[in-house]
């Protein structure tokens, strides 16, 4: 009897043993497997954009310095004959303006100024910044065998014994943009910021071509000596603004950005041309046309640049600094006209030219 109790005793004691050892390896695999489902934490897809400041205050202010060379189309002034004095047949013929010959753009500066907040347990982003930009540009031509053929003098004038050209081409840019952005980690070194806003914008223009040498009528009567045609191209407009950037975080403070944005404004034209040439007998030959229109103008702005960051005072504050080369494109910015026939009314038309910037931003931040 004893024997039996103390067998079913010794099997009791197993079966216990043996349940307490698998509970216990449940809990820990199901310990373990909580922890793991947690692990991802702070480091999840899609959670706001984090910088690493202690008890931020969740603002910023940046300031940068703009090294741009800006283009256009249509500023073509002449075109050189080598072939005696007549206007043909053309022989060696070179086109002088802002793109030709070789012509190296010159190279300008600017400023671009901003600041932006976050906002809501999201983390919502609102920022406000403008660009300024000044471009001053000269360019001359002649010709010691032949002549020149003008382009910005109207078709009714003789300019044959023209030999020297030159132009000037000045232009103050200016935009203003606030935009309401979304930035998020889609992963632990990738952020991404969509965003929407307002564009405003403000492009002058002036252009002057001169011309030195006879100016003669069709008849070959001597007008006067020179003449010079002066041209406003001015455009202001606002508008919706869309696009995204994106930030490659690489370790160490270093990152890589990227930036692409398109808007398309709706403004005004302010379009002045004269060139003044009294003919003989009181025949006016001058040109003068003032027009203002309307119109929706495209524009994008693509931008690829390395920074790094720093945290200071125990974490409070965070300096950066970027540096990025940009592009800004926009289409149909020269709007002056052309006069390439005599006639009753006389024949002209519009060249239109595209307008660009790209160049290098020297960009520093503060975040606090």
């Amino acid at each position: 009897m004893e024997t039996k109790w103390s067998l079913n005793k010794v099997l009791m004691s197993s079966v216990a043993a043996l349940l307490a050892a698998t509970g216990t390896f449940a809990a820990e695999a199901s310990s373990d497997q909580k922890s793991c489902q947690e692990q991802p934490g702070p480091f999840a897809f899609c959670y706001p954009r984090d910088v690493g400041l202690a008890c931020p205050n969740d603002f910023y202010a940046h300031g940068q310095f703009l090294l741009m060379r800006s283009a256009e189309d249509g500023l073509e002034y002449a075109i050189s004959n080598t072939n005696g004095t007549d206007n043909f047949p053309l022989d060696g013929g070179t086109i002088s303006g802002y793109h030709s010959n070789g012509h190296s753009w010159k190279w300008d500066y600017g400023v671009r100024a901003g600041f932006g907040f976050y906002m809501g347990k999201d983390l919502w982003n609102v920022e406000a910044q403008w660009t300024h930009v000044k471009t001053h540009e000269n360019n001359s031509t002649m010709v010691r065998a032949g002549c020149l053929d003008a382009y910005w003098l109207p078709a009714d004038v003789d300019a044959s014994a023209i030999t020297r050209s030159s132009a000037q081409w000045r232009v103050k840019y200016d935009t203003f943009d606030v935009s309401f952005a979304k930035p998020f980690h889609a992963s632990r070194y990738f952020v991404l910021q969509p965003q929407v806003g307002i564009r405003a914008a403000w492009i002058d223009q002036h252009y002057l071509a001169r011309y030195a040498g006879s100016i003669m009528d069709h008849d070959g009567t001597y007008i006067q000596d020179g003449a010079e045609m002066k041209g406003k191209n001015d455009f202001w407009g606002v508008g919706l603004r869309s696009g995204f950037t994106s930030e490659y975080i690489l370790g160490s403070g270093w990152s890589l950005h990227t930036s692409i944005n398109g808007a398309l404004l709706y403004g005004k034209f302010h379009l002045d041309q004269e060139c003044p040439i009294e003919g003989t007998e009181g025949d006016d030959l001058s040109t003068e046309i003032h027009h203002d229109p309307y119109v929706v103008v495209p524009n994008m702005d693509i931008s690829l640049g390395l920074g790094w960051g720093h945290l200071f005072d125990h974490d409070k504050y965070r300096f950066s600094i970027k540096v990025a080369y940009e592009f800004h494109q926009w289409w149909k910015q020269m709007r002056l006209r052309r006069f390439f026939d005599t006639g009753e009314p006389v024949s002209n038309e519009t060249v239109y030219g595209d307008y660009s910037l790209n160049g290098l931003s020297f960009a520093v931040q503060f975040d606090f």
